[in-house]
């Protein structure tokens, strides 16, 4: 599995060009699916009022699985078609209550079994461009299925004798009210949502509800059609500036390759501050791999008429409606320029972090819910040292970004001056921005010696101010508080 399958049939090109094989397929496929497939769905599938439901599930899987066999190749598509029958068989085909959360464990397994596979099988070589891995379409069908399987969890309570009392027993504010199932899905239901050809490859994930939603055209109707004057090609936006952001990636990735950071003699070369450049650019690069996909897929998904902002109810401004997007995946603006971690956090990714919600954050004791939530986000992500060395930073970063905050931010507001609200608001950007791209270094680098090289030449210096801060502003709250109840007690 862990040599790319697909077709063939644009070799010369990817020769042409000297890239791999498998980008072409992928950027090949995504063109073909946005610009003539995905239209055509939209117009004579999903808005026509002749073809039947389980028609457009059919479609819609026969399209994804193409598209799989195409990237991917027959191994691979088979392998991504076991993990659907194996939740099939005990969600639908064994219809016991403890069976329907078995696939979570099977699914979650698999992919922890194919990442090991991956880093044992792997070279050494930290070439951080990103290739189409069959993990890839894994890892977004294990988000999918295993938040469909503790959906039908929640619907089996509910069912079994709790009836209106299951509501109470979950917080009205979790999203787990949202995703219950309302019905126990179909198994031409479940194949179609984890084929449909929208999100089969990089995503973006989404969830069953929304999916059914979609197929029975219960968010469409006549206001879709109202609203298809606006815009004769809907999705076209995102997808250009998704291409954009790859053209971007791919010019910086030329002027600033992984495989000098990986070199332990050219780092020792360099001085701190070009280093830090170089990195920041470098991880930059890597990013708009990210939001290409992440923005392409969005906007393939609203060219088939699944996730358009004019068919969302939405609240006075279009920023809410687009968080609101059961297809958006990130907010790219609100990620590159925030201001404290948290929101950095929350602004990537999107769709993951409503599966970590779904799946393990709501599930456990409060207590446990963070760990619960970072231990599964590890597993899905892979298990390279680099990731976790870039996650142990995000929760530092995330501790750091927050003591601050207390100390001077809230001192900065109620100060009232624009000139020191302004520069406190710049240094919380360039201060955000340089904790999470030194973090991307790690990711991108992957291997735990690349990622040593780059700590030992960096001073340990990021890391090292992520501790610090905590323990600084711990202090000095210590030496505040004494004096606030020592005047306290004088007036009385």
């Amino acid at each position: 599995m862990d040599a790319i399958q697909g077709s063939s049939l644009l070799l010369p090109i990817a020769n042409r060009f000297n890239q791999r094989l498998d980008q072409v397929n992928y950027i090949a496929a995504n063109a073909l699916l946005l610009f003539i497939i995905a239209p055509l769905y939209r117009k004579h599938i999903i808005n026509s009022k002749t073809v039947s439901t389980s028609s457009k599930h059919k479609i819609s899987t026969f399209i994804g699985i193409i598209t799989l066999l195409f990237v991917f190749g027959l191994n691979n598509a088979l392998h991504l078609a076991c993990l659907t029958t194996i939740c099939i068989i005990c969600v639908k085909l064994i219809p016991i209550f403890p069976t329907n959360i078995i696939p979570s464990f099977y699914l979650i397994g698999a992919l922890l079994y194919l990442h090991l596979a991956r880093v044992l099988l792997a070279s050494n070589s930290t070439n951080a461009t990103a290739s189409m891995h069959v993990a890839i379409p894994m890892c977004i069908m294990v988000e999918k299925l295993t938040a469909l399987c503790f959906s039908v969890l929640d619907f089996e309570i509910y069912k079994n004798g709790k009836k209106s009392d299951s509501k109470s027993e979950i917080p009205e504010n979790y999203l787990r009210n949202q995703h219950i199932v309302k019905k126990l899905p179909t198994v031409l239901e479940i194949v179609s949502f984890s084929f449909m050809f929208c999100g089969v490859m990089t995503g973006p994930p989404f969830y069953f509800n929304d999916f059914v939603k979609y197929v029975e055209n219960d968010d469409l109707g006549e206001k879709s059609t109202k609203n298809s004057s606006k815009s004769s090609f809907p999705g076209l936006s995102k997808a250009l500036l998704a291409y954009s952001v790859l053209i971007i990636g791919k010019i910086l990735q030329s002027k600033f390759p992984w495989s000098a950071i990986a070199d332990e003699t050219w780092l020792h070369e360099q001085s701190f501050f070009y280093l830090t450049f170089y990195s920041t650019c470098a991880a930059f690069a890597a990013r708009c791999v990210y939001v290409y996909a992440w923005k392409f897929g969005e906007g393939l998904c609203n060219a088939a008429g699944f996730g358009n902002d004019e068919n969302l109810e939405n609240d006075e401004n279009s920023e809410t409606t687009n968080k609101n997007s059961p297809v958006c995946n990130i907010n790219w603006l609100d990620y590159e320029l925030s201001t404290n971690a948290r929101q950095t956090i929350n602004s990537w990714n999107l769709q993951t972090i409503v599966w970590l919600r779904l799946v393990a954050f709501e599930r456990v004791p409060k207590m446990y819910r963070n760990v619960a939530a970072f231990s599964l986000s590890i597993v899905w992500h892979g298990v390279l040292p680099g990731y976790w060395l870039a996650f142990g930073l995000f929760h530092l970063a995330l501790n750091a970004s927050k003591s601050l905050n207390q100390l001077f931010g809230n001192g900065v507001r109620t100060s009232k001056s624009r000139v020191l609200e302004g520069l406190w608001q710049c240094f919380c950007v360039v201060s955000v921005q340089v904790c999470f791209n030194y973090a991307g270094v790690l990711f991108n680098l992957r291997h735990w010696q690349a990622c040593l090289n780059f700590l030992k030449r960096t001073y340990f210096a990021v890391p090292i101010i992520c501790l610090t801060i905590p323990l600084l502003t711990s202090f000095v709250k210590k030496t505040e508080i004494p004096k606030k109840i020592n005047t306290s007690k004088k007036s009385e």
